[in-house]
This record gives C-alpha cells, structure tokens and sequence, in this order.
C-alpha cells in the first residue's frame, strides 16, 4: 500500500466516521480517529481552562483588594470612634474634675460660713478661741 493510498483510506475513514456510518471504517483507523479527536478536545478544554483560571484568579486578586479596601475603611472608621470616644471621656473627667474642685471649695465655705462666729474677750476685746475658758492676753475667764 502506497503512501497516497494510506492517506486516502485515512480520509475515506475520517467521512465514513464524520457521517457516523462506521460499517466500512477499520477498527484501528476508527480507534487513531476518535483519538485524534479525543485529543483535539482535550488541547480545547485544557485552554478553555486555562483562561477561565486566570479570569478566575484575576477576579479573586479584585475581590481580595476590594475586600482588604473594606477592612481598611472599617479599621480607620473604628479607629476615629474609639478617638472620639476617648475624647469624650476625657472632657467628662475633666469636668468631674471641676465640679469636684467647686464641691471642695463650695464645702469649705459652707463650713466656714456653718462654724460658730468668732469670740472676744469681754475684758479687753482680744479674740479667743472658741473652746478656750481664759483669754491669753488677760488671762480672765470668760
């Protein structure tokens, strides 16, 4: 069998097995074939693949920025709460701070203003102290 002869078997054999009628086609010629075309499909899918991973990774790559984006706002929003917050507290304290240091003071005056009026000795005028019985500058009892 002539090369030419081969190659026309092989192409009667490939439209025999393209009209699907496969009664004249050999068995081996049927079997290289389907190969062929099994490959074919193969080297297809493999590509199809190929690209629907890298389209696939590149949408993940997008999702993780947008995603990290996300984190980031989230972070730098809770960050200036808790700020705020801490800036809140801070003037709370301080004005605790104030009115306590008014309470102190508003106490001390009202003690002051509270207490007993101060003594003088009826002898000679010098002022006493108010639990004392004898004035220190006379020494008269009181």
């Amino acid at each position: 069998m002539t090369l030419n002869q081969e190659q026309s078997e092989k192409n009667i054999a490939k439209k025999e097995i393209e009209s699907e009628n496969l009664e004249k086609v050999p068995v081996k010629v049927y079997i290289k074939a389907k190969s062929k075309k099994i490959k074919l499909k193969a080297k297809e899918n493999a590509k199809i693949l190929k690209e629907k991973s890298k389209e696939l990774s590149k949408n993940i790559i997008i999702q993780a920025k947008i995603v990290g984006q996300k984190i980031h706002k989230i972070s730098q929003d809770t960050q200036r709460k808790i700020h705020e917050k801490q800036e809140e507290w801070r003037e709370q304290n301080r004005q605790k701070s104030r009115e306590n240091e008014i309470n102190s003071d508003h106490e001390i005056n009202q003690k002051d203003i509270r207490s007993d009026p101060p003594k003088f000795c009826p002898f000679c005028g010098q002022q006493v102290s108010p639990g004392g019985k004898f004035c220190p500058n006379c020494g008269n009892s009181y």
